[in-house]
């Protein structure tokens, strides 16, 4: 199982690889937190979301959404989910290598504008369920 939280940055994606599907992680319920280090007291709500082996998640920055065509329309969520959505057999280096290339070109440039992060984190293995020490909060 995992637990997370956000702090203003798009939704994570969970890959599916048994089944290609691609999903957003979602935001809590009580909606995502503040941007990291804005406020003193800042509450993150936290969500949970059940993983299997071979599972991928990709964390990425707004950028990589925002990046504009020549279109000048936004690369967009969408987009990402079909393209990711594409690329499910590959592993996650090639698909995180390919998913550039594939924003690059829908951009017409090698350079983003904006900061660009994306990280892509495989499930190799699940452990038992940890104790609740640390449980989900509800603001």
């Amino acid at each position: 199982e995992l637990r997370y939280a956000s702090a203003a940055h798009p939704d994570a994606l969970h890959v599916r690889r048994s089944d290609a599907r691609v999903e957003s992680l979602g935001s809590p319920a009580h909606g995502k937190g503040p941007a990291l280090g804005l406020f003193e007291h800042a509450v993150f709500p936290t969500c949970r979301r059940s993983l299997a082996v071979d599972d991928l998640l990709l964390l990425f920055t707004d950028g990589l959404i925002e990046a504009e065509g020549t279109n000048h329309e936004c690369f967009s969520e969408e987009r990402l989910i079909a393209a990711v959505r594409q690329l499910t057999h590959l592993p996650a280096p090639e698909l995180l290598k390919e998913l550039i290339t594939r924003i690059q070109s829908f951009c017409g440039c090698a350079e983003f504008t904006d900061d660009v992060s994306i990280v892509g984190v495989g499930i190799k293995r699940l452990g038992p369920a940890p104790h609740d020490s640390c449980p989900v909060s509800n603001p």
